[in-house]
């Protein structure tokens, strides 16, 4: 696992975990601070890692691969009056 070797993975669980220091992931970042995961992935043997915190269940690729992901423009709804 990336980041065992030089002990960032055991600092991200002590800062998340034991120092409840605030921490922002999304995507990739959400999966790995939740405390549970469903999905699966073709690089990843013996289970998903994750750091937990984050007291949800996620579900690794509910909308598809990445390479299925799109972007799309969302214009803001008007604004009253206007």
């Amino acid at each position: 696992l990336i980041g065992t070797h030089n002990g960032i993975w055991t600092e991200l669980q002590h800062t998340v975990l034991k120092r409840k220091l605030p921490t922002w992931g999304t995507c990739a970042g959400m999966v790995l601070l939740t405390e549970r995961c469903v999905g699966t992935s073709a690089v990843i043997e013996n289970g998903q890692s994750l750091i937990g915190g984050l007291d949800v269940l996620v579900c690794r690729n509910y909308f598809g691969s990445q390479v299925s992901s799109f972007e799309l423009p969302t214009p803001a709804p008007p604004l009253p009056g206007h």
